[in-house]
């Protein structure tokens, strides 16, 4: 009996321990995506249909409805991934978002939008916690070397930023779906997902404009009111009662959040920061000062410093390059050497060379302004307007004594035809530099562009009372003069930028446009044919001048006589 014993107890907890291992593969293959949302996501990402755009309406809608389950759950990134995984992996996000917006079937799904849009936020905050913790044992892990944790920080660096820019987008990209929707449980749907992604970040200290905040799990990069104000205007053209009591609740939320004032310690930590780096570049003016008056040679320069002031005093690029990464091999956290080669870099058409060492300078020290700048206009030379914007932005924010970042600015907005911040940013540059003719006659352009023309020509006026030999400024009011048909001044003035500057293609091709407006063939086609003996490529010349050739042809005009019966009395 007792041995019969024995055997039943065995058999049950055989029963048991299958029983379990059974349920908790269940488990295991339920949580599985909770588990490791990022890995999920990577997974979605990666499947063929995906990147063949080969979806069909039910398979949307399908994973619209697996989204908005996971949406509801904690989002989770497990342990198991360094910072340089992390960085693949949210590169692989950015090319999951490209094919979202490319996909017709996928952009015109609300639900799917609303719900993707929604998880793949909360995934990318998720994924900024793990990089924190990442890079926290990283720094004080006893084991690595200096020029070790130098190497991670870069990496922490960008896939931090990486994360916020897709996280502002996919905030912003869902409340502005809220127009677009039609049907009131779309509406809610979607302020529930704006809702949701707002808790996970402090939209309070975002607005502060700290960037070490806003490229962390909490931040994104937003203006200030800007996000309160979109969410007011939509919620302000809402017409359903329930859809206007629910977006008010949410609203209210959010507007409690933005009222409360900012901790000290946070005020502390942007203010300390600041002070930090006023002192950083007033020791690096005294050490420039001192280092002038003392004679450094290569044969006993033995600092850090002493290598990067024979850099800075150097007058060619291989010998600066040199001596910077000398520096930099003595003291790998020297961010004013990492500025300075980068920009040497810049020089020699290295780019993406140039801009991993304006990204380190910025890494070593997050409130060094002039890397800010410098990286500026490395993005603007790659015509990557909008982070350039970004850099300069930040830049006058520690250091407003730079003007030249209001030039540098405008010309990027120019570029995106943002012509009202252009005209912003060169009054700006005007307010600090009176008798600079070139400010005038670049914000004269952008207001012709707006087509405020007798605006342009009183900045084209004032650059030509600063410089009376300022050839270009001439051919730029001529255009306005043409433009409001005052055809003598704008002639008088074409001709006087031609007299100042007679290769002026330009200039030809502009009076020739004069003479058009008045018909005068002859002139037109004599104008244009010497804008291209200037210059041979000058498409509108190319374009235009067949068709002057042809109206310049005399015509025979016939009239036809009609006769005309007259009666007689």
């Amino acid at each position: 009996m007792k041995y019969q014993n024995k055997i039943l107890t065995v058999i049950i907890l055989i029963i048991l321990f299958v029983g379990c291992a059974s349920s908790k593969r269940r488990m295991d293959s339920d949580s599985r995506e909770k588990d490791d949302s990022l890995e999920f996501l990577i997974d979605y990402a990666d499947l063929s249909k995906v990147r063949n755009n080969d979806f069909s309406e039910t398979e949307i809608e399908s994973f619209s409805y697996r989204f908005d389950k996971l949406c509801d759950d904690d989002i989770f990134v497990t342990k198991n991934h360094t910072i340089e995984r992390l960085q693949k992996k949210t590169e692989k996000i950015f090319d999951l978002i490209d094919v979202f917006e490319t996909n017709n079937k996928i952009v015109n799904n609300i639900s799917y939008s609303i719900s993707s849009n929604e998880l793949i936020f909360k995934v990318l905050v998720a994924t900024q916690e793990r990089l924190k913790e990442a890079y926290q044992y990283n720094e004080n892990h006893a084991g690595y070397t200096f020029d070790v944790k130098i190497a991670m920080t870069l990496p922490y660096i960008q896939t931090n930023q990486m994360c916020s820019d897709l996280k502002s987008k996919l905030l912003l990209n869902t409340i502005n779906l809220l127009p677009e929707i039609s049907t009131n449980i779309e509406k809610e749907r979607c302020w529930l997902a704006i809702d949701r992604m707002i808790e996970k970040i402090d939209i309070k200290k975002s607005e502060s404009g700290y960037d070490p905040f806003q490229r962390g799990p909490e931040g994104i990069y937003t203006s200030n009111g800007e996000i309160l104000s979109l969410l007011n205007a939509y919620h302000e053209r809402e017409v359903d009662n329930s859809i206007i009591e629910y977006s008010g609740e949410i609203l209210n939320k959010i507007i409690e959040r933005l009222d409360r004032k900012l901790d000290k310690q946070f005020w502390h930590n942007v203010r300390s920061s600041r002070t930090m780096n006023r002192e950083f570049q007033n020791q690096r003016a005294r050490l420039a000062d001192e280092k002038q008056s003392v004679a450094i040679d290569s044969s006993n320069a033995k600092t850090a410093d002493e290598w990067f002031f024979l850099g800075y005093y150097a007058e060619q690029s291989d010998l600066k390059l040199n001596y910077y990464s000398k520096a930099l091999e003595l003291d790998p956290e020297h961010a004013a050497a990492y500025n300075n080669r980068g920009n040497i870099l810049r020089s020699l058409g290295q780019n993406e060379k140039a801009i991993e060492d304006l990204s380190l300078a910025i890494a070593l020290d997050p409130l060094y302004a002039p890397a800010y700048i410098n990286r500026g206009t490395m993005y603007r030379d790659v015509h990557e307007y909008s982070k350039a914007i970004r850099d300069y932005d930040k830049a006058l924010e520690l250091d407003s004594s730079f003007t030249i970042i209001f030039y540098n600015r405008a010309a990027c907005h120019k570029s995106l035809g943002l012509y009202e911040e252009c005209i912003s940013d060169y009054t700006k540059a005007i307010s600090y530099d009176t008798q600079n003719p070139k400010l005038y006659n670049y914000r004269g352009e952008a207001y012709r562009v707006l087509d405020k023309n007798d605006d342009a020509i009183q900045d084209f006026n004032r650059a030509i009372e600063l410089n009376q030999d300022y050839a270009v400024a001439y051919n730029n009011r001529g255009r306005s003069y043409n433009i409001l048909k005052k055809h003598r001044e704008a002639i008088q003035d074409h001709k006087k930028a031609i007299e100042l500057k007679p290769n002026y293609a330009d200039a030809y091709y502009n009076l020739g446009l004069v003479y058009w407006e008045r018909a005068r063939w002859k002139d037109v086609i004599a104008a244009w044919e010497k804008c291209l003996e200037i210059d041979p490529d000058h498409q509108l010349a190319k374009k235009y001048l067949p068709e002057a050739k042809e109206l310049s042809k005399p015509r025979i005009i016939t009239i036809k006589k009609k006769v005309y019966k007259v009666k007689e009395d």
